[in-house]
């Protein structure tokens, strides 16, 4: 046993390659647990200081002094850009300081506080995927009359990535699969407000369909509102 904790034995080479592979893939399922958390129906509950990553387990661990000065500053600072992919790029180059954590979180709370009624009242529409990667995506959408957010985001990421600490996106990852929109419309317009980029349906059998490379062309998490 000594000689296997001995710095540079190859049992711990092994647990130093096994700890980053769930930590790269614990990141974005948990990213994907925040953002269904918050757009599903009901109330989400948020637990002061875990707007960052927080590694408590439960009493008293997760009763520690939060740093709000911290989160704050960091608040501040994604406040004054403006969401794009090259913000996206650095969020998730450096996701293991957790502000991309926060990022979402303050992207969905806006858009829950501008659209109250369709997240509180508007009907859930869980929607299905199609292609090679279609058993790796959970997605639905909030309706409310004229307004509409999807929200998409992905499953078994270890068995999606593999072990090459690949980031979930791109045409790599989601190519030849297809998030379906069985009563959509060709042509009808989203914006990605975790990005700001504009996708657009197109034509499926039967209603529309979004390519998923698209949907996750920058982060592996999407909230699209309909804007046309």
């Amino acid at each position: 046993m000594r000689q296997s904790l001995a710095p540079g034995s190859a049992f711990l080479e092994d647990i130093v390659t096994l700890r980053d592979q769930v930590a790269h893939v614990g990141a974005f399922n948990a990213l994907s647990q925040q953002l269904l958390k918050l757009t599903a129906p009901g109330v989400p509950d948020l637990y002061q200081g875990t707007e960052l990553w927080d590694q408590s387990l439960v009493d008293p661990d997760n009763r520690r002094p939060v740093d709000y000065t911290a989160r704050e500053a960091h608040l501040r600072n994604l406040q004054s850009s403006q969401p794009s992919p090259e913000l996206a790029a650095e969020l998730l180059s450096a996701k293991e300081d957790g502000r991309i954590k926060l990022f979402l979180t303050a992207q969905v709370l806006a858009s829950r506080n501008a659209h109250k009624a369709l997240y509180t009242e508007g009907a859930y529409l869980p929607l299905e995927a199609d292609g090679t990667a279609a058993d790796h995506l959970v997605a639905f959408a909030r309706r409310l009359g004229d307004e509409e957010v999807i929200v998409a985001a992905p499953r078994l990421v270890a068995g999606l990535v593999g072990r090459d600490m690949r980031d979930p996106i791109g045409e790599e990852i989601w190519s030849w699969s297809r998030l379906l929109l069985p009563d959509g419309e060709p042509g009808a317009r989203y914006c990605n407000l975790l990005t700001n980029e504009i996708l657009t349906a197109m034509e499926a059998e039967p209603g529309a369909a979004l390519q998923m490379g698209e949907v996750f062309a920058h982060l592996p998490v999407a909230l699209l509102e309909r804007i046309a």
